[in-house]
């Protein structure tokens, strides 16, 4: 749902099961959404769901400062804890298309290896 709010756990059963039920075996969490909640691992535990799951970078260029790759870290050292727990986890993948957002933009493009620095030390952060 684009509503994050909407979210619970009758609403995240019925769209599992039906991942289930249209013989699904696993379940992406994409880098440009969100982290999901508790209930929703939970539930894919307990319906043998496999979950990829993305770190949340996608589709942008992002920064690699100090005190960006900071806030990288906090939330890393935050989700990984939270989640590595759940037998539905099946693979941690760092970003979705960030080093093809590289070739995408004007800036990047005129600024490529800046860009490409960026991404390996944000890369290196997620590893």
């Amino acid at each position: 749902d684009a509503m994050p709010g909407r979210e619970c756990e009758r609403r995240y059963r019925d769209l599992l099961q039906s991942a289930v039920d249209a013989n699904m075996n696993m379940i992406r969490v994409w880098g440009g959404g969100q982290y999901e909640s508790e209930t929703f691992y939970k539930l894919c535990d307990e319906l043998g769901l496999l979950v990829w799951q993305d770190m949340m970078f996608a589709c942008s260029l992002y920064p690699s400062n100090d005190e960006f790759l900071k806030d990288v870290e906090e939330e890393l050292r935050f989700q990984i804890p939270r989640l590595k727990a759940h037998p539905s986890i099946a693979l941690w993948c760092g970003d979705n298309e960030v080093i093809g957002a590289i070739g995408w933009y004007d800036e990047s493009k005129h600024n490529k290896v800046k860009y490409t620095v960026n991404y390996d030390r944000l890369n290196r952060m997620i590893e």
